[in-house]
């Protein structure tokens, strides 16, 4: 479990990875204002300049940060250095190779006994290694006992099994996600049938069957310690409880670390993005609702934020119809209580971004978010009952129009509005379901 001594070089140069994080259902112009998100990339001056577009960033009002360097890398879309969160947390900001989503955030927990446990490493690249060694023995440890993965989108597990192969930590992962690394929905076969089923015109199929195989991404990621929600990390001298939020994918960790009011909240919470949902292993139900309930349930955690009626933020129409239905479509495991009745507001540490307090008013936010999708959709099949997913999410309000969308990016978009559609065909406006 001693951590090697490798070569340090920069972390610049990092292969983009199969993945899409955001949701591609809605794209909206940028904007340079200090309370917003922006994504930019370097100009030949050295300045950022906004791209225009990015997927999945319709945050107008973004959270307060905790962490003003985090904050300003993301607006200006540069890698973020590491930082120290308290004497015994530290984060590590991971070059990802996505153009929208540059780095994920590593964290290092160090424990009673001096080892790390490092949760979400990052891209697989020989370049993420070195820097994650070298923070490692900049604050003193040459142990690391676990590496964990909130999901296993390759930009959060890729690096896994290469920590563990060069320090024989232990990795962990929740137990729905350790079950699905090699699910066959990820072969070509399976993407086959979904692009029947959403009657994709055969000429606009190539540019999606030739999408990598995401399988890639969980290579070698066979997990140590399958974790269940309520379990704990084996951090000594410290209590990291897992909470199981599927959406994202089906088997996504949080983490809650009540002593020092603080969530990591991987991809399910992020302060400047809505993360796409149903972007794994096929769920037992729609991965909207079951998005949506464990959205509340995490918001249901701040004791410090907003009581916004019936969890909801903007206006969305049909939202009180929607609401109980999702309850009672999508159980996450049972009631959770706050974490405390704290003066101090409850931290949020999330895979992507910057860290922030308002993990309430966020969490429901993206669950509006997704609401009122679901909405859109509705109206577009109340005009055509029979239109298909191709033909609804072609329908749907694009910024940068459907024909922008390529590969991933449709790929995902299609997966998406089929949730949607799913969610709207299931609804009358009486509340009654369909046949």
């Amino acid at each position: 479990m001693t951590v090697p001594a490798r070569r340090v070089r920069a972390a610049s140069r990092v292969t983009a990875v199969p993945l899409v994080v955001a949701s591609t259902l809605r794209l909206r112009p940028l904007h340079r204002h200090p309370e917003t998100c922006v994504k930019g990339v370097r100009s030949s001056r050295g300045r950022a300049r906004p791209t225009g577009y990015a997927l999945g960033m319709t945050v107008d009002v973004a959270p307060r940060p905790t962490s003003s360097a985090q904050a300003e890398a993301t607006r200006a879309g540069f890698v973020a250095a590491p930082e120290r969160i308290d004497g015994d947390t530290f984060v590590v900001p991971m070059p990802t190779g996505i153009p929208f989503v540059v780095s994920t955030l590593c964290y290092v927990l160090r424990d009673r006994t001096g080892a790390a446990h490092v949760i979400d490493p990052g891209v697989n690249a020989p370049d993420n290694l070195d820097l994650l060694f070298r923070e490692l023995r900049a604050h003193g440890i040459d142990r690391v006992a676990t590496v964990t993965a909130t999901h296993l989108h390759p930009d959060h597990v890729g690096l896994a099994p290469l920590v563990r192969e060069q320090t024989g930590a232990r990795l962990c992962l929740g137990r729905i996600e350790g079950d699905s690394v090699d699910a066959p929905w990820r072969e070509r076969a399976g993407r086959v049938a979904a692009l029947d089923a959403w009657g994709v015109p055969g000429d606009r199929r190539d540019d999606l069957l030739a999408i990598p195989e995401s399988k890639a991404g969980a290579r070698g990621a066979d997990a140590d310690l399958l974790l269940d929600d309520g379990d704990e990390l084996p951090v000594v001298g410290r209590s990291v409880r897992a909470l199981v939020t599927p959406g994202h994918t089906p088997g996504h960790l949080c983490f809650v670390e009540s002593e020092a009011n603080r969530v990591f909240t991987g991809d399910h919470v992020l302060p400047h993005i809505n993360p796409g949902l149903g972007l794994g292993h096929p769920f037992d139900g729609n991965a909207t609702s079951v998005g949506i309930a464990a959205l509340e349930a995490i918001a249901a955690l701040d004791a410090t934020g907003p009581r916004a009626r019936s969890g909801v933020t903007v206006d969305e129409p049909d939202r009180e119809r929607y609401l109980d239905r999702d309850r009672q479509d999508a159980p996450i495991g049972g009631d959770r209580a706050r974490l405390a009745d704290r003066d101090r507001p409850l931290e949020a540490l999330p895979g992507h971004g910057y860290r922030f307090v308002g993990l309430r008013s966020r969490a429901l936010a993206i669950a509006a978010h997704h609401r009122a999708r679901t909405a859109e959709v509705a109206a577009v099949l109340e005009r055509d009952p029979d239109a298909s997913v191709w033909d609804t999410a072609s329908r749907v309000q694009w910024t940068a129009g459907w024909d922008g969308l390529s590969g991933f990016h449709r790929l995902s978009a299609l997966a998406q509005t089929a949730q949607h559609v799913d969610r709207a065909r299931a609804r009358q406006p009486d509340g009654s379901t369909t046949s």
